[in-house]
């Protein structure tokens, strides 16, 4: 039995190490590839998807929580999704999102934890998928 568990756990750091790697590389793409335009285009493309979020039309756990309120949505900002983008198309992102839901400093007030929380990391959830 032990040989058979040495064996599975060196399969298992070289299957974690593979997919690291293959991660890193579509991190470097989407940093090499994705410019400023392209960013600000998808996310445009994205706000009826977005919408629909926030609108509770379309399903979304991280608006579930969010609405929840206490500890689940205190546990969103542990799950902030960011990576693999770069900083600059975080930025990018956020000025897109400021534009569309948040264009007042009142509305900032209000809503500017949903966007961090639940609407930017359902972005770069579905930017990524459209992506790869």
């Amino acid at each position: 039995q032990y040989k058979a568990l040495q064996e599975f756990k060196k399969a298992s750091r070289a299957a974690d190490e593979a997919f690291r790697r293959e991660n890193l590389i579509m991190r470097d793409r989407l940093a090499d590839e994705l410019k400023e335009e392209d960013i600000r285009s998808m996310v445009r493309d994205n706000f009826a998807y977005l919408e629909g979020v926030w609108r509770g039309r379309i399903p979304s756990d991280r608006h579930d929580k969010y609405k929840v309120g206490g500890g689940a949505k205190l546990s969103l900002l542990y799950t902030m999704i960011t990576d693999p983008f770069t900083d600059e198309q975080l930025q990018w992102t956020a000025d897109e999102m400021t534009k569309r839901w948040m264009p007042s400093k009142e509305l900032i007030r209000q809503h500017d934890d949903y966007v961090w929380k639940v609407l930017i990391p359902e972005c770069f959830t579905k930017m990524y998928m459209e992506y790869f």
